[in-house]
């Protein structure tokens, strides 16, 4: 059975928009997975886990987080790896005039390279503090989306 892959990025109505933009798009045999971690502070630690089917090659995968507002890059450890998003990696920006920390950006890196499906499952995040920001600043979730054949 083939399956369509499309990534699709989806604003929601609350930032003020509502669309969606295509990221990536395949054909092929195999399956999917995701998960993620957010700290609901914009910095902070945590861990989540990943299912990846054992004995899977991993075709694709995606590391996103999204920035609230004009917070500066730091680097973002997954894993003890340290991860930069910056102008270099941003899918999308989304302004709105009556949210506090407009603007928001959506990130992405191309985490394929990062991932081995026999050994990694626990992904250990942290995201940095950065002191003198306005409310609301900051780098919030940490997302994996891995292709799987």
């Amino acid at each position: 059975m083939k399956r369509i892959i499309a990534i699709l990025i989806f604003i929601l109505p609350s930032i003020g928009s509502m669309g969606q933009q295509l990221f990536y798009q395949d054909i092929f045999y195999g399956g999917v997975t995701a998960g993620g971690f957010s700290t609901g502070q914009g910095f902070g630690s945590g861990n989540f886990s990943l299912f990846i089917e054992p004995g899977s090659t991993i075709k694709k995968a995606y590391l996103f987080t999204y920035r609230q507002g004009f917070a500066p890059s730091v680097p973002i450890i997954v894993n003890g790896t340290p991860y930069i998003f910056d102008t270099t990696n941003v899918i999308m920006q989304v302004n709105h005039s009556s949210v506090v920390a407009s603007p928001t950006h959506l990130y992405y890196y191309n985490f394929t390279d990062s991932l081995n499906a026999n050994i990694t499952s626990n992904f250990n995040v942290t995201i940095p503090t950065q002191t003198g920001l306005p409310i609301n600043w900051g780098y919030w979730t940490i997302y994996i989306y891995p292709l799987c054949i």
